[in-house]
């Protein structure tokens, strides 16, 4: 039960006017009783209308609708204009009982607070308000209940202290004499080195996640990002996951015992807060933690505000979707964005309130209901540089710095000393205040200790506390937090002019994974010194020592140690251990690691769904291609609207319109995998879905095409459900429907025999329910995830899944082959002539044991655009960061703290940190490397670099180990000439360096080139783009396995990043074999089927053509498909001039021969060094039209092989596209772009086959912006292949063929065909192959 406080003063002072007023009227008692008043209350509810600037109109109900039990009491209508007002019974009351503004001297305090102005009973009084200090100012000074009017402070002008000044609303009727009064205090800190920061931890926002109505979407997205939120519920008992989400640091709150969205009376809604406060606290243990109220449907009036500060701290409003301020102006109605479903709609991208977050210094506060439908607003959160906290959390943090003084500072040689205190919060006059505020609400204070040599600790009331310092455009701040009370505690920054040796270690909590009874794991953790002095550590197992153990136990100075974690006999499921790094005498010493070794059972796979993006998932083996009954592939995925996201809590899959029941087939967004002969068991948890409307679902399912699977799903129709369905042949049936009403649950088929049962379990596998079963003689060869729902469903749940297990019977879990579904984006995989009948569907069974197994991709040639939009675009394209010791052990070089490797279309970022590969440091930070063809002729590098400080470098490396590499890189010495480029030859350890001074460009290329027969490298650079070269050094060396490394590091001090844009691999010019002979382990074709690519199975006359498997690799020859050597074309020219020099130029010809220039100022090219911007003009070649503007051109060779274009452009109106052209003139070409048009089905990439002026169209929808354009020929056949890539050439999809002979061609790059505005198409870099036939 929970126990009120007695009335404070100002409540008692209420209450006796009421009995004064009740007694004098001798009127009858009310119908509602008061819980705290001595005598009994009015019946009628608040008279006004709402005056806060939130919108009036109600959304759209929740789910929860408001019970038939409410209360009927009525609002009293308000007194007619012609009526004489009766102010006999009127009560005057204001709200909050407090207001507080912090600042330091001589600043001003920011914003306006609120006090609102009510009469409780009676008609509503007239008043008149008044401020007794100068300092404050009135928005308004006199008005009539209800109202509402700001107070501020001008501050800047107050002397250091705490200043109060009083408030006072007075009514302004002769007679009635009635006054409230609200406390008004200004805290005025030292303008000195100590400060409050304004969010804890010194971050520049804040944002909060809170959901509504008793649902917990949004949890396990908080979960996994590490972060807290806020939940609010109605009714009188807490939902069952309510007290682990209280015990995981998740926030409860009350959302009123009914989800009320009309107004009721003071009593009715004191009734429903207290009654709410109550059920809270059955999940906290304590009312004490239930300090938030959020209103339903955002509905509140100013007297429903001034009754929530008698029992909360805050209450959040709805329909705003704005911003709040640093202090909100009124507690009792906060700003929030409104979730998806709900008018007014909030922002398309809800990512974008974390960024205002950030870059305004403010506080977004997110709101969710039945879906976790933030548009991974939660993810991206906790990778941003604001406070993700509960709302309640965040509201003490305010009142707290508020209300906070520093005071007594002394800087002295050896420390500086202050004290801290706060004033009280104010007064909730039925709740104590101070008792919300736990230990654990700590308010961050600042100390500038710039030119501080070093701070050796932070000491508050005698206790060390944590601290770090940030430095920032030259001023170093340190941060600390602490608990404040009322009472005065003394703080001690220590500083020391000598700065000792610090201990610096990877301390991110370690996860392995390895299999039951299977090898060992290992991971690489970094030591460092970033203090001076000498650093002497030790690194020991805490625990978990029976599979646990490092190498080396110790070290001096930088270095490394492996962490192993040996299975052996540990049971299947999560091990527990810790490591502890110590360095006697080091600062920041000792230091504690945990270490989880997961051990998947024998013949189990387990699938985390955690992927950060699509290229991610698909390299996992995950596709979304379904199939038909006759064979054909289904494109299940959505690129527009209703998409996958991607984060580190799951997948999240919105439930879209779409199904496989009986003949529906069209379900969307069906992830699917190929499962293993022998398996006997599959899994998935769904940690969040609530479906809401008929035949939503989602779950997993054993799959052989869409008319023949089985399929167990969470869903609704007609109620909440858990449902099994088998469906043969077309004909689908549920073979029992369960009521469930679980949001976060495990499901799971198991098969023995011809058996599947079906089971799901409500507590992570704990116990399980039996959910039916189905008895098949299939073998069901896929395993899908499915959404779907059918046409009428107006809302769209999110169902999140993140972890999938698939088991099998002494078999691997992973399928022989490369799914045959996956479709094949590289032309060389397929054969060059098509089998003289035509399959019509994808055959369904598994290559036979005679496949041969792939073997491992040989190190490709090319050029390498480092424009990766991530990592895993970067590992799918061949580079790791797997260093190697002198003594051949794996090193893992990636940081993934602090200074990690940063990801963007410019490059690929790497940081300068203090590790190096020189001598004996072998510690180089965020290497990354791929393995070079073994013979190798020429490595060339692009990179942007500014050193500027001692032993910084940035390029790259021919590697075969720590000990043993070349190097070539952009660098800063002041002893050996300031900025250089320095060569390093590193033998057995010990390096030799040899370099040019006086290169003062950020912009180069590095190149080593090899010749074979001598093992000769001669190292060399340039800054005009590869126009003319500089050798640095001359070297003999050969590898017996080499790497190309791209690296930088060698710091001392601050850190700046290296910009890597694009790498190239050459090999010498040779003309492939024209029939290359087939492995002996290929079956051999049969005489009437077409040779196909080598090791790829022979189709029989009958049978239809198996998507090649293995796989070939990208180096795989395709006959007569000669090898390829690339000229690079880097578009950043700054000028005219510089374009034109470069090669290209505005030259067109019509089809007659005659020459047309497309040069035109208006809508003039822009040149720059991220590309070169033609915009989209009216112009175009399409037909007779042949007036493109600007159009740019450049001849290619006759041995052209392929052109790859790399650009970005965004259309937006139809007819707008921009592209590359193979060029012959005006009526004969063939043009790849990306392109728009509302009745050719929107956002494409197009391919146009122009001859003699009559156009053929081929298009694949994208709604991409930044993209890869490719035409690769096959010169033998004169087939031309077009493609797009939207991951940086990860992956391509293929726009369409044509066979076609074009003489003097040339590549244009062109932008055109606009009805109505000019979007820029940015072009960065053309690569053009050729061969050497």
């Amino acid at each position: 039960m929970l126990h009120l406080n007695p009335p404070g003063r100002r409540t008692a002072a209420i209450a006796a006017a009421l009995v004064v007023l009740t007694a004098a009227l001798q009127g009858p008692a009310a119908a509602e009783t008061e819980g705290t008043a001595s005598t009994s209350a009015p019946t009628s509810a608040p008279t006004s209308t709402p005056t806060s600037a939130a919108p009036t109109t109600a959304p759209t109900p929740a789910p929860t609708p408001a019970p038939t039990a409410a209360p009927t009491s009525a609002p009293t209508p308000s007194a007619s204009a012609s009526a004489v007002p009766d102010y006999s019974r009127s009560v005057l009351d204001t709200s909050p009982s407090q207001l507080a503004f912090g600042t330091r001297h001589a600043v001003q305090c920011d914003g306006a607070q609120t006090v609102s102005v009510v009469t409780w009973s009676g008609d509503n009084l007239p008043w008149v308000a008044s401020a007794d200090a100068p300092w404050i100012t009135l928005s308004a000074t006199s008005g009539a209940s209800p109202a509402q009017f700001t107070v501020t402070a001008d501050c800047d002008d107050l002397p250091v202290g705490v200043h109060s000044a009083r408030v006072t609303v007075r009514d302004d009727v002769a007679g009635v004499d009635q006054s409230q009064s609200v406390d008004v205090r200004v805290v005025v800190n030292p303008s000195g080195p100590v400060g409050i920061s304004t969010w804890k931890d010194g971050h520049r926002g804040a944002f909060s996640a809170s959901t509504d109505d008793s649902f917990s979407s949004g949890y396990p997205e908080l979960k996994a990002a590490g972060i807290t939120g806020t939940f609010v519920m109605n009714g009188s008992t807490p939902p069952a996951d309510y007290p682990q989400m209280y015990a995981d640091g998740m926030e409860l709150g009350s959302h009123l015992l009914y989800h009320l969205c009309t107004l009721v009376s003071r009593t009715s809604l004191i009734s429903h807060m207290t009654g709410s406060i109550s059920a809270v606290a059955q999940a906290t243990g304590s009312a004490d933690e239930v300090s938030s109220l959020v209103w339903p449907c955002g509905l509140r009036n100013t007297e429903y505000g001034v009754i929530a500060a008698d029992y909360f701290l805050s209450a959040r409003g709805y329909n705003w979707n704005a911003m709040e301020d640093t202090t909100p102006t009124d507690f009792m109605d906060m700003k929030s964005f409104n979730s998806h479903e709900h008018t007014p709609v909030p922002p398309a991208d809800l990512k974008a309130i974390v960024d205002r977050a950030q870059s305004e210094g403010k506080w977004a506060n997110l709101v969710l209901h039945a879906a976790t439908n933030d548009d991974g607003a939660i993810t991206y959160a906790a990778t941003k540089d604001v406070w993700s906290a509960p709302i309640g959390t965040v509201v003490k943090y305010i009142h707290q710095r508020n209300r906070t003084v520093i005071d007594d500072v002394v800087e002295g040689e050896d420390a500086l000393d202050f004290t801290i205190r706060r004033l009280g919060l104010p007064e909730v006059p039925q709740r104590d205040a101070e008792a919300f505020v736990k230990s654990r609400d700590k308010l961050t204070f600042t100390v500038d200790v710039t030119g501080v040599p070093h701070v050796s600790g932070v000491r508050v009331a005698g206790a060390a506390v944590p601290f770090r310092i940030r430095t920032d455009g030259g001023t170093s701040t340190l941060y600390f937090s602490s608990a404040v009370t009322t009472d005065k505690q003394s703080v001690k920054v220590l500083k020391s002019e000598t700065v000792p040796a610090i201990l610096d270690a990877d301390d991110a909590p370690l996860t392995l994974t390895a299999a039951e009874g299977g090898a060992a794991v290992e991971k690489a953790l970094g030591v460092r010194n970033a203090g001076e002095g000498t650093l002497q550590w030790t690194a020991e197992v805490l625990s978990g020592e029976s599979w646990l153990s490092v190498s080396p136990a110790s070290g001096t100075g930088n270095g490394s140690f492996t962490v192993r974690a040996t299975p052996g006999t540990l049971a299947a499921g999560s091990h527990t251990g810790s490591i502890k790094v110590h360095a006697a005498g080091a600062a920041g010493s000792p230091v504690t690691i945990p270490v989880t070794l997961k051990v998947t059972p024998r013949g189990e796979a387990r699938y985390v769904l955690t992927y950060p993006d699509r290229q991610a998932l698909l390299a996992d083996g995950w596709d979304f291609r379904a199939r038909t009954a006759a064979g054909a592939v289904r494109d299940t995925e959505r690129t527009s609207g209703s998409v996958v996201a991607y984060s580190a809590a799951g997948l999240r899959m919105p439930v879209d319109t779409g199904d496989i029941w009986s003949s529906m087939n069209n379900s969307r967004n069906s992830l699917l995998r190929d499962l293993p002969t022998g398996w006997n068991r599959v899994e998935l948890n769904v940690p969040s879905f609530a479906p809401t409307r008929n035949y939503q679902s989602a779950g997993i399912g054993v799959y052989d095409d869409d008319d023949n699977y089985v399929l167990l799903t969470r869903s609704f129709n007609v109620g909440q459900r858990v449902s099994l369905v088998n469906e043969v042949a077309g004909n689908a049936q549920i073979v029992l429907a369960q009521t469930s009403t679980a949001t976060s649950l495990r499901l799971r088929l198991t098969r023995s025999g011809n058996t599947i049962t079906a089971a799901m379990s409500t507590n992570g596998g704990t116990t399980w329910t039996p959910a039916g079963s189905v008895t098949s003689t299939r073998a069901f060869s896929r395993l899908v995830l499915l959404t779907g729902a059918d046409a009428q469903s107006t809302s769209q749940p999110t169902a999140v899944y993140d972890e999938v297990v698939v088991a099998s019977a002494g078999e691997s879990t992973e399928p022989t082959t490369t799914p045959t579904t996956q479709p094949t984006t590289t032309p060389t995989t397929v054969p060059t002539t098509e089998p003289t009948t035509t399959p019509t569907t994808v055959p369904t069974t598994e290559p036979t044991p005679t496949t041969p197994t792939p073997t491992p991709p040989a190190p490709s040639a090319g050029t390498f655009s480092l424009g990766y939009p991530n990592r895993a675009a970067l590992v799918a394209d061949g580079w790791d960061f797997r260093g190697r010791t002198g003594a051949g052990l794996a090193r893992d070089t990636e940081r993934t703290s602090g200074s990690t490797a940063t990801y963007s279309a410019q490059g690929l970022g790497l940081p300068t940190t203090s590790g190096d590969l020189w001598s004996t440091s072998n510690n180089s930070d965020n290497t990354v490397l791929r393995d070079l063809p073994s013979n190798w002729s020429s490595v060339r590098v692009r990179l942007t670099h500014a050193p500027s400080a001692n032993y910084q470098h940035a390029g790259i490396v021919l590697y075969d180990n720590d000990d043993n590499y070349l190097e070539l890189a952009r660098s800063y010495h002041s002893t050996a000439g300031g900025q250089i480029v320095m060569a390093i030859n590193e033998t057995a350890g010990t390096p030799v360096a040899q370099a040019v001074a006086g290169v003062t460009a950020t912009d180069l290329v590095l190149r080593f080139e090899r010749n074979a027969a001598t093992n000769q490298v001669v190292s060399s650079f340039s800054t005009d783009a590869g126009a003319t070269w500089r050798t640095v050094s001359t070297a003999t060396r050969g590898f017996t396995a080499p790497r190309l490394a791209l690296n930088s590091g060698g710091a001392t001090g601050a850190q700046v990043t290296a910009t890597f844009r694009e790498a190239t691999v050459q090999v010498p010019t040779t003309v492939a074999p024209t029939e290359p002979a087939p492995s002996p382990t290929t079956p051999s074709p049969t005489p009437t089927t077409p040779s196909p690519t080598p090791t790829t199975p022979s189709p029989t006359p009958t049978t239809p053509t198996p998507t090649p498997s293995p796989t070939p690799t990208p180096t795989t020859p395709t006959p007569t498909v000669p090898t390829e050597t690339t000229d690079t074309h880097v578009l950043d020219q700054t000028s005219r001039t510089a374009l034109l020099a470069a090669g290209w130029d505005f030259a067109a010809r019509t089809a007659a021969g005659a020459a047309r220039s497309t040069e035109s100022a208006t809508l003039a090219p822009t040149y720059a060094a991220n590309g070169l911007g033609l915009a989209t003009g009216p112009g175009d070649l399409w037909q007779a039209m042949n007036n493109t503007a600007n159009t740019v051109f450049r001849d290619l060779p006759s041995t052209w092989t392929s052109v790859t274009a790399t650009m970005a452009y965004a259309p937006t109106a139809n007819y707008q596209h921009g592209g590359i052209v193979l060029y012959v003139d005006d009526d004969n070409y063939i043009e790849l772009t990306r392109a728009y048009n509302s009745s050719a089905g929107g956002h494409s990439v197009a391919l146009i086959d122009e001859r003699a002026a009559s156009p053929i169209v081929q298009r694949v929808p994208t709604t991409a912006t930044s993209l890869r354009l490719r035409f690769t020929r096959d010169p033998a056949t004169q087939v031309i292949t077009a493609a797009f890539s939207a991951d940086g050439g990860s992956n391509w999809s293929e726009v369409g063929r044509v066979t076609r002979t074009l003489t003097n061609v040339r590549i244009g790059l062109n932008a055109g065909g606009a009805v109505t505005g000019a979007p820029v198409a940015r072009f960065e870099r053309v690569v053009v192959g050729r061969s050497a036939s």
